[in-house]
């Protein structure tokens, strides 16, 4: 609050202060300007305004103030809202909510259709762009935690009370009201004053405001018209930004910013920097470390370019159209090749170096060719695997478990590239894939439960009778045998398993599974022969059972809208198996089999490094 105050002090407006009710705002119209972010808050901000509501009415105090809101007189009873929206617009919701409609005040977005969406919140479905989509969370928020606090605290009324709380005002819930009077200076300036040292306020936000505000014409007409250009335009640009499929691939931070916007941002403002310091000595030094940085340095190149009147733009719409759509529309067009959209997200996942897209972007705008620059982006990936590929036989699970899941995921991708088809980079980051032994390490117990004891018995004489049958056909007498005395154990077991504790059939299940070991042997278990990738769920579900088992879970589990990558899937089918008659089981040729394809996949595409830089 005192950050508020001091701001508005500061920027010597001359303001009227007091206390409003919201009864007294009933017959006010708030106008939201464009210039000013979106609706935001979520559920967790909702729900701790309705809690402090709450807790305010048990304790029987006198005085209960909302955060200040900021105005500035439009006409009669019509202001222009500065300061507050997101509050104010909570507080209109929940009044909604609670079907009070005679004592709403009006509040309008100059943004499409936001007036009507807000009159018909209860009923509307018709979510397509982000501000709807938080008033319409807002909205069911508040429905919810209506319901559960009413059943948890069972205090009658919850509703009723509400209403008594805000409306009547001998309670005295109160708005802090400032109205600016200075007409000197102008709500963007205030807005923009006031939301630099606000924590909620983010760098795309700032700058949204700076060129809704500085957007240049002598026509008032006009004026408006590009700032409702421009507006459209960012929020198109941001609603394709949240769609995961497309901003996987160019990001993998951990930590991400609430309008992935800004990322664009970043960029023209690293470009702003060196194109600063390449034309004058006189710019303020600004450090990535400093609150606001990027806006910052916009800001600055701004008011340099204007002074200077130089050519690279002269007003915010050029700004716009030259720089943040530039940057646009080059991942559009990255995102449509599907061999491109592979190898960059490829890059941003394993050789994730600071300014790595950047430096993408900068060779891309030199490149005449789109060959040339996917030439350039596959050289670099072929630099970072070179060495693994030719150790591959050497890389162990144990040891080189990212360097063999970076392995599979390149398979999986050039794989793709055939089919033309993208990587799925967002159930990639989002599901936790993680490397999946083919064959088991190690047996699965299955506790106390005698059926799924007497299910894995029945999976493991399947597999076993397979085995007898091989080397029956192979004329091999030795293992013919051993298999059958393996085959008599497992029967026997399966027989007495309800008469066995768990302890006691997890042993005798392991040492007959010793009986048969040098027939997978114990080499390749942790090779990349025996391994595969699998989302972290699917991988922990199906565990240490048999091939056959997780052939079939697997199964069952795309049924289910799992999403199974494309290499996986063809392990279990035995895709890669020049003779794939045994289903059950994971046999040594079978291995050989798929290591070799993958070898060859790889080694091809490093092969061709030669040839990439010829191209470039």
């Amino acid at each position: 609050m005192y950050q508020i105050l001091l701001s508005i002090w500061r920027s010597k407006v001359n303001k009227e202060a007091g206390l409003k009710s919201i009864y007294e705002l009933r017959n006010y119209k708030f106008v939201i300007e464009s210039y000013q972010r979106g609706y935001r808050w979520d559920s967790k901000q909702v729900t701790e305004l309705l809690e402090d509501l709450l807790e305010f009415q048990k304790t029987g105090n006198n005085l209960y103030c909302l955060q200040p809101i900021i105005v500035r007189k439009v006409d009669e009873n019509k202001y222009e809202l500065i300061d507050g929206q997101q509050r104010l617009t909570t507080i209109y919701i929940l009044l909604k909510f609670l079907k009070q409609e005679e004592y709403l005040y009006g509040i309008e977005y100059k943004r499409p259709n936001s007036k009507e969406f807000l009159e018909n919140i209860e009923s509307e479905e018709n979510i397509n762009n982000l501000d709807f989509y938080f008033m319409k969370n807002a909205y069911t928020t508040i429905k919810k935690w209506f319901h559960v606090v009413s059943e948890n605290e069972q205090t009658g009324n919850l509703k009723g009370r509400f209403i008594s709380l805000l409306l009547e005002n001998d309670k005295n819930v109160r708005f802090i009201w400032y109205e600016v009077k200075d007409k000197n200076i102008s709500s963007e300036e205030i807005f923009t004053r006031i939301n630099v040292g606000k924590i909620p306020l983010n760098d795309a936000e700032l700058i949204k405001a700076k060129l809704l505000y500085d957007v240049k014409s002598e026509r008032k007409e006009e004026k408006y018209l590009k700032q409702i250009e421009i507006g459209n335009e960012w929020d198109r640009i941001e609603k394709d930004l949240q769609n995961d499929s497309f901003w996987r691939f160019l990001v993998n931070y951990k930590k991400e910013k609430s309008n992935r916007i800004e990322y664009i941002f970043d960029y023209v403002a690293k470009e702003a920097e060196e194109k600063t310091k390449s034309k004058s000595n006189k710019s303020k030094n600004i450090t990535e470390n400093e609150e606001h940085s990027t806006f910052e340095k916009i800001s600055q190149l701004m008011q340099e370019q204007i002074v200077n009147k130089d050519n690279w733009y002269t007003e915010e719409k050029d700004f716009w159209d030259n720089n943040v759509k530039k940057y646009y529309y080059i991942f559009k067009d990255w995102y449509k090749d599907p061999e491109i959209y592979n190898y960059i997200g490829f890059l941003n996942f394993y050789n994730n170096k600071e300014g790595n897209t950047y430096s993408l972007i900068k060779e891309y705008e030199k490149c005449t060719e789109k060959t040339n620059f996917k030439a350039y982006v596959k050289n670099l990936i072929i630099k970072d695997v070179i060495n693994d590929v030719e150790n591959l036989d050497d890389l162990d699970y144990e040891e080189n478990g990212e360097q063999l899941k970076k392995l599979l995921i390149l398979f999986y991708i050039l794989t793709l590239n055939k089919m033309q088809e993208k990587f799925p980079f967002e159930k990639y980051k989002k599901d936790e894939w993680s490397l999946e032994h083919i064959h088991p390490r190690n047996i699965k117990s299955m506790g106390n439960d005698k059926e799924k004891w007497k299910s894995l018995c029945d999976d493991e004489i399947i597999t076993i009778k397979d085995f007898i049958e091989l080397f029956k056909n192979r004329n091999d007498k030795e293992k013919f045998e051993l298999y059958n005395n393996i085959l008599r154990k497992m029967e026997e077991l399966r027989q007495n398993i309800e008469n066995k504790k768990d302890a006691v059939i997890l042993e005798e299940f392991e040492a007959i599974k010793d009986l048969s070991k040098n027939e997978y042997g114990e080499e390749f278990m942790n090779s990349i022969a025996n391994l595969t990738l699998l989302d972290k769920d699917t991988n922990s579900k199906i565990g240490n059972n048999f091939f056959d088992t997780k052939r079939r879970e697997l199964i069952n589990a795309e049924k289910t809208g799992v999403y199974i990558p494309i290499c996986t899937k063809n392990v279990f089918l035995k895709f890669y198996s020049k003779n794939p008659n045994h289903i059950y089981f994971w046999t040594k040729e079978d291995r050989e089999d798929y290591k070799n394809a993958l070898k060859e996949e790889l080694q091809k595409f490093v092969e061709s490094e030669s040839e990439s830089e010829n191209n470039e």
